[in-house]
């Protein structure tokens, strides 16, 4: 640890946790990050991570942020970015496809309170529930899961590329009449999201 990083996270520690929608700005961070994470997590396999970190595009996550800025939040302690947490539509149900928090900031008691803060906000009457897929043996994602009223509904074995996911869900309160359109935004908008991101302008 870099001197001077102990005393920097205690700080954000007393900082106060809160979460808020990314600027288009921001993507570029939030998708390095995301990167780092899939390339160094610990539990996958090559093959796995090869397909993850090119599914989780810059592009991708452009085209989450540009049907809804709240897909990809981010975990702020004070004003400091903490971590984030992505998800997506489909017809009715969120899914959580990735939370993390940032090693040096990361602190014993930000996995519950972020994840409070996202059903918080997400339990706004859009979605009948959340599902969260992860790998069988990742303890502390299953242990927060179960913490907030995930029920784990399914075991996957070989489900992706080899490996064991289990499927978690958690129930909302949907009110808002009709359903999202799923992963899908009008050609113009992905055209210009992709010369964005040539151009790098995201």
């Amino acid at each position: 640890m870099k001197p001077g990083a102990s005393v920097m996270a205690q700080s954000q520690a007393r900082a106060p946790l809160w979460q808020r929608p990314a600027r288009r700005s921001e993507i570029a961070v939030v998708h390095a990050r995301l990167q780092t994470l899939v390339a160094e997590l610990p539990g996958f396999t090559p093959e796995f991570r090869q397909f993850e970190r090119q599914r989780m595009s810059k592009l991708f996550l452009t085209y989450l942020h540009s049907l809804d800025e709240n897909y990809i939040r981010l975990c702020m302690a004070g004003d400091t970015i903490a971590g984030f947490m992505i998800s997506g539509p489909e017809y009715g149900t969120l899914w959580q496809y990735w939370s993390a928090l940032f090693p040096e900031l990361r602190e014993p008691h930000m996995p519950l309170a972020f994840m409070r803060l996202y059903i918080e906000h997400w339990d706004n009457g859009r979605f009948h529930k959340i599902a969260n897929i992860t790998t069988a043996n990742n303890r502390p994602a299953i242990a927060v899961l179960k913490r907030f009223r995930f029920e784990q509904v399914a075991g996957l074995q070989r489900h992706v590329m080899g490996q064991d996911f289990v499927l978690f869900e958690r129930p909302l309160n949907k009110t808002v009449e009709g359903y999202d359109r799923g992963l899908q935004l009008p050609r113009s908008t992905r055209l210009a999201n992709r010369i964005r991101c040539m151009t790098g302008l995201i």
